[in-house]
């Protein structure tokens, strides 16, 4: 797929940026949620593309806040209503309860990794928040899961890239930083987001 391929391409240039020229990496990050938003628009929608085209706006917000550290919550707020969005946008799925029996235990699991990290780091107060977040990251892949016809195909590997990139951002961000975090983040970030987008429509 076009689309998929400029997304992904942009993105891996959005990585080589940041590591060489980083001063120029708040443009070139935000590049491929450009190309999806611009290929995704529209004339006349329907509420599950509104939702969807909500949902990119939002993950195009958070880019932008994320590039900043002292917006870095403000920008977990901007990813969490593109979440909720998804979630709403998928409200029709079926549910396949199977599903619970891997993300309950990867729920548990990640709520009680990062709140132990935030409060031995002082930053109890954000443990709510995150495990909020954790929550509806489940959420939005128990009902890609739930699709059925064309998309079912697509969102599933979606939202399932979507929550490892978030897992990772989380444990980069507030357990213990690694090398190749940014990389592994941004290139599951980004298909992700092409994946949901092409499911709905989005194409050159």
């Amino acid at each position: 797929m076009l689309l998929v391929s400029l997304v992904l391409f942009t993105g891996v240039l959005a990585i080589y940026v940041r590591y060489r020229h980083y001063r120029y990496y708040p443009l070139f990050k935000i590049v491929p949620l450009i190309l999806l938003l611009w290929a995704f628009a529209r004339p006349s929608m329907n509420d599950e593309e509104r939702l969807i085209f909500l949902g990119l706006m939002a993950g195009l917000m958070g880019d932008v806040l994320l590039t900043f550290p002292r917006y870095f919550t403000a920008g977990l707020g901007a990813f969490l209503l593109g979440h909720i969005s998804y979630i709403v946008a998928f409200y029709e799925a079926s549910i396949h309860w199977v599903w619970l029996s891997f993300l309950i235990p990867w729920v548990i699991v990640m709520s009680v990794v990062l709140i132990r990290s935030l409060m031995q780091q002082g930053r109890a107060w954000m443990s709510l928040p995150v495990f909020v977040y954790v929550l509806v990251s489940a959420a939005m892949i128990l009902l890609a899961a739930g699709q059925d016809g064309d998309r079912a195909g697509l969102l599933l590997p979606a939202a399932l890239l979507f929550g490892f990139s978030d897992a990772v951002l989380a444990i980069n961000r507030f357990v213990k930083p690694f090398a190749l975090a940014q990389v592994i983040i941004l290139i599951t970030y980004y298909l992700a987001q092409a994946l949901i987008a092409v499911s709905y429509g989005a194409k050159f």
